[in-house]
């Protein structure tokens, strides 16, 4: 297999079959989650007294159990490797998730400071706690990890290979499930009233996952594109209006939608842009070496 969406194909991956895994990933994700992420929760306000750590531990815990139902259902459902959903062999993509992971910091910090310097909205620099600060980023380090692996395996894995089973165009293929997917994230942003076009900058960010994941034929770069987005909000440049608490050093102060869609919109196309040139240059260097 040179892509994970060879996969979609194979073994008993039939319309039934695959609607009803999607119904388990779901119920995985909604009723499990918010029961595995309770015990989680009241940790949170105890233990750790409802700190930034304890807040975001609550929250991605619920993801967990939709983290190990993904890779089940394609293994006991649709009769294939477990881990088929998301990539064309099991190997760790180790280098993929680290490029896009500081392509993506780098990109966030840069446009973020740059914006702010030219006025187009109010950027305040904070010095955390350096305890809370330690904590928070081992935490959301490794839960924000959990969480957005998760999401990708869903939505970029298994919904998207749904799709692909079905429809051969790349626009739909990658199309389809980014639109679901920042359908379920419209509600992330409160101050925005749940606006419908709250989802832009979501769509925005599903699409360049979905580039890639389409364009590598496995979910890497995906997740560490996804990875550095939320790990970003937390630690490095947040603002005071998401879901997930923030500890960053670099806070945008209640940012407008439309300055959220175009800082999400300009950053996507230049992450777009210097991952597209990585990933060209690597082509080039194997098909020179095939030559040779």
């Amino acid at each position: 297999m040179s892509s994970y969406l060879d996969w979609s194909e194979q073994g008993r991956s039939t319309l039934v079959r695959y609607a009803i895994g999607l119904l388990l990933i779901l119920v995985s994700w909604f009723v499990l989650g918010a029961a595995f992420s309770t015990p989680f929760t009241v940790l949170s306000n105890t233990v750790l007294a409802g700190s930034a750590a304890g807040k975001t531990l609550g929250v991605v815990a619920g993801f967990c159990p939709a983290f190990v139902t993904v890779p089940l259902v394609t293994r006991f459902l649709l009769k294939r490797p477990w881990w088929s959903f998301g990539f064309p062999k099991w190997r760790i993509g180790y280098r993929a998730i680290g490029v896009a992971l500081l392509i993506s910091l780098f990109v966030s910090l840069v446009l973020t400071l740059f914006f702010g310097a030219m006025g187009l909205f109010q950027v305040e620099l904070r010095r955390p706690d350096i305890r809370q600060y330690l904590l928070l980023l081992v935490t959301s380090g490794i839960g924000l990890f959990v969480q957005t692996s998760t999401e990708e395996f869903m939505f970029r894995g298994y919904l998207t290979q749904f799709v692909r089973r079905y429809l051969s165009n790349p626009i739909g293929v990658i199309g389809i499930p980014a639109l679901i997917f920042a359908a379920m994230h419209i509600a992330n942003i409160p101050s925005f009233g749940e606006k419908w076009y709250a989802l832009l900058p979501y769509l925005a960010q599903a699409l360049l996952y979905g580039w890639f994941a389409y364009r590598t034929g496995a979910l890497w770069t995906a997740i560490g594109l996804h990875w550095a987005n939320n790990l970003s909000n937390v630690i490095l440049v947040g603002t005071d209006i998401d879901v997930i608490p923030s500890l960053a050093p670099v806070i945008i102060n209640k940012p407008s939608l439309a300055v959220v869609t175009g800082v999400t919109i300009v950053s996507s196309l230049l992450t777009f842009v210097l991952l597209e040139g990585i990933v060209r240059m690597r082509e080039g260097r194997v098909a020179v070496g095939r030559e040779s």
